[in-house]
């Protein structure tokens, strides 16, 4: 059985991996563009299309069982709609393509628009999307735990300042009034500690951009850090620590100590749903 959730844990559903993919397309721009690469739209978007089509193909046909091992390098894609063989649209894979060729020109056209080719061109120092792990990954140290910040694109100016964005393939949601911070203003909330607690750079000389290219055009949201935002953040932080911890050092654990998702239909895309108790499955799961 451990082995069986070993693999299940690496399966990904389509949405993540659709979000994945754009992001990795993104960071190969801006890499082209910061090495002074010319770049050819059409044949550049031809190229990812054609990667797609391999990885969905590897999925399909259920190579990545050939070697477990290898699932996610490379080419090797395994979504868990095949795997389960989920009833899919048939036109899944067109969808996929043309999401991803209109976020990378929705992309583009915001970025030129709002001149960040420029203000990465003339940066003292930036990030495109770092190695998310290690010594040197973005992040800083909570007490005894390392706190990341996997960053889309950061840049230091030439003032000491950062900028430090996240691309959202979703539209902006409508935060509730009652809500202090939704998931990704947190989450950016977070990477803007990163460089004020690694480089020591002042709270008011770093902003924090949310792009949701779900929107057309891309909506855009800018979020300054103040001492009372560092402290309930950091808070935030300590507590889910501190939950964390006491998951790790549960002997016997029981369904009750685990949060439930707050809908059903959202079990449909989690890898491990396979080991779901009988009576969910048949409600949930094979409808």
């Amino acid at each position: 059985m451990l082995r069986e959730i070993a693999f299940l844990k690496r399966l990904r559903n389509i949405y993540m991996w659709k979000g994945s993919f754009f992001h990795d397309v993104i960071a190969d721009y801006l890499e082209r563009f910061q090495r002074g690469q010319a770049i050819k739209v059409d044949a550049f978007l031809d190229h990812y299309q054609r990667i797609i089509e391999t990885q969905w193909t590897h999925s399909l046909e259920k190579k990545y069982r050939e070697d477990i091992r290898a699932m996610g390098q490379g080419n090797s894609l395994a979504l868990l709609e095949h795997e389960y063989e989920d009833d899919l649209p048939e036109n899944t894979l067109q969808d996929v393509i043309r999401d991803i060729r209109n976020w990378f020109l929705l992309f583009t056209t915001w970025a030129e628009d709002y001149g960040i080719f420029e203000k990465l061109r003339k940066s003292n120092r930036y990030w495109i999307e770092p190695q998310p792990y290690g010594a040197n990954a973005p992040g800083f140290d909570y007490e005894d735990v390392q706190v990341l910040a996997k960053v889309d694109l950061a840049t230091q100016n030439s003032d000491g300042s950062f900028d430090i964005y996240d691309w959202k393939s979703g539209s902006a949601p409508n935060r509730p009034a009652w809500i202090n911070l939704d998931q990704a203003e947190l989450q950016v909330s977070v990477y803007q500690l990163w460089p004020h607690k690694r480089f020591n750079v002042p709270l008011d000389s770093i902003q924090a951009h949310l792009i949701y290219l779900g929107n057309n055009p891309p909506e855009q949201k800018i979020f300054e850090m103040d001492g009372n935002r560092k402290e309930y953040v950091l808070n935030l932080i300590g507590r889910s620590i501190e939950r964390a911890k006491q998951f790790l050092e549960l002997r016997s654990g029981d369904l009750r100590d685990f949060d439930y998702s707050s809908s059903h239909h959202i079990c449909r895309f989690v890898s491990l749903k396979g080991f779901a108790k009988g009576s969910y499955q048949h409600d949930f799961f094979a409808k």
